[in-house]
């Protein structure tokens, strides 16, 4: 503890400036921590950190500590443990609201549009990037300074036992799984394994009588729960168009066109001299739980209506997450930052949603050739991924009959599927990487203008890359 305590102090005399990166631009006068991971060791790096400015550095070697015989070098048992130690102290200093967000899919995207909302009201800090492991969480808990005062923290997981870690260090007051699916299954091993993962989120908040905000259309949320009475719930607002309905637990409609638009029913048109209709730059049905789950949560901080429709409207994502983009060709669905069963479903259906609201390039009905897909890999699904690339190939084939599809298949697990027979696909190609697609796509017979083109894979295999080709 006298070690924390002595670290707690440099760090507040460097201005709070933490860095595990010596190529940071924020490495001046910092505290530098030798990180070492499975492809890299810090304690290399920390001559270079001290070149570029770096006022200590914390190091769990030795010898090199010894060597060096360098006061600024602090010794530690462990780095990574130091610096989540370290993370720990600060959160026991800090006397505001933190909201955690976990889940399969969605948990992103809720923490930018909360955040976003959150900003008319509040001076907040949320986790920046995939900050959302192990190391990342403690970096965001020591970046809260004295000018913040909320916090949205996500937490990210591939084992069980992560989340429970997280919660330690970031101390959440409030709470939200947004859904449980099967992503990430090559770490879990199983889905339930995934629900025992995150339910570690909801266990540190029963533990500590916090307060927890759930779906409870979700029926395996609804189970975790489990009668805790300090929760908040939310659904799923009603499509308008298959007729109004009044939810008690929800006071919104929803329509698309193709963007998501919410009507609050409680509030008159332009009472208040503000408009009961909430118009986003979002596409997809997924989404609306996102938008509704960050409302929920911004109702309970007291952010007024009137704020949050302010800041939703035109509210779009970027950082290829569900971006619609124009180019001088064609209208492109982009959904590349990551995927898995659970998102390449939902990301399906919203195109499916666009195809049917769209309106420019809307003749009565859809030209021949006009509706392209190209899908990568689902990463990190463990020993059945070509099954689940095979499912989504499947469900492509028979769910878009009709409509003239060409399909490009892109990354080793989609080269193992078999294209069916006698499907909707009037076209289907497989390649293993984006610069075989490429050119595919410089092939001008096949990127036939006015096209809609749906875009999603997991990250790594960077099919944003092919906007340019279209």
């Amino acid at each position: 503890m006298k070690l924390i305590k002595r670290l707690y102090e440099i760090y507040l005399n460097c201005n709070q400036k933490i860095c595990i990166d010596s190529r940071s631009n924020e490495i001046e006068n910092a505290v530098f921590f030798a990180i070492q991971g499975d492809n890299f060791n810090g304690n290399h790096f920390i001559e270079d950190a001290f070149s570029k400015g770096a006022k200590y550095a914390v190091s769990d070697d030795k010898e090199l500590v010894k060597k060096k015989d360098n006061k600024a070098i602090i010794l530690v048992e462990n780095t990574l443990q130091t610096l989540q130690n370290l993370a720990t102290q600060h959160r026991q200093s800090l006397n505001i609201p933190i909201i955690a967000i976990t889940g399969s899919n969605g948990k992103t995207t809720t923490k930018e549009i909360l955040t976003h909302i959150l900003k008319s009201t509040f001076n907040p800090l949320s986790t920046s990037g995939n900050f959302n492991n192990h190391i990342g969480v403690p970096l965001t808990i020591l970046s809260i300074n004295k000018q913040h005062n909320i916090a949205v923290i996500e937490m990210g997981a591939n084992h069980v036992g992560e989340i429970k870690e997280l919660c330690k260090i970031a101390q959440p007051t409030h709470g939200i799984i947004t859904n449980i699916g099967d992503a990430h299954l090559e770490g879990f091993g199983s889905i339930e394994n995934i629900k025992i993962a995150k339910n570690e989120l909801f266990e540190y908040l029963k533990e500590h009588n916090k307060i927890i905000i759930y779906n409870s259309d979700d029926e395996i949320l609804k189970e975790l729960i489990n009668d805790y009475p300090n929760t908040r719930s939310y659904k799923k607002p009603h499509f308008f168009p298959l007729g109004p309905t009044r939810n008690k637990e929800s006071e919104y409609h929803y329509e698309m066109n193709p963007f998501l638009v919410l009507k609050n029913i409680n509030l008159k048109s332009n009472s208040q001299d503000v408009s009961n209709y909430i118009e986003t730059k979002l596409i997809g049905q997924h989404n609306i739980n996102n938008i509704i789950a960050a409302i929920k949560i911004a109702n309970l901080l007291e952010v007024s209506y009137k704020n949050i429709k302010n800041r939703l409207d035109k509210f779009e994502l970027k950082n290829n997450r569900c971006q619609f983009i124009k180019t001088k060709k064609n209208l492109i669905l982009l959904d590349a930052y990551n995927a898995n069963p659970t998102s390449m479903y939902s990301g399906l259906q919203s195109f499916l949603d666009i195809i049917r609201w769209n309106r420019k390039f809307n003749n009565d009905k859809p030209k021949p050739n006009q509706f392209l897909y190209i899908l990568g890999d689902m990463l990190e699904l463990g020993e059945n991924e070509v099954k689940y690339h095979q499912e989504i190939l499947d469900y492509l084939s028979y769910t878009f009959l009709g409509l003239s599809n060409k399909v490009i298949l892109v990354g080793n697990i989609f080269s193992k599927t078999i294209i069916p027979q006698n499907s909707g696909l009037r076209y289907c190609v497989q390649v293993k990487s984006n610069i075989e697609a490429a050119e595919i796509l410089k092939n001008r017979k096949f990127t036939e203008k006015e096209m809609l083109v749906f875009i999603k894979g997991s990250r790594k295999l960077e099919l944003e890359k092919l906007i340019d080709y279209l």
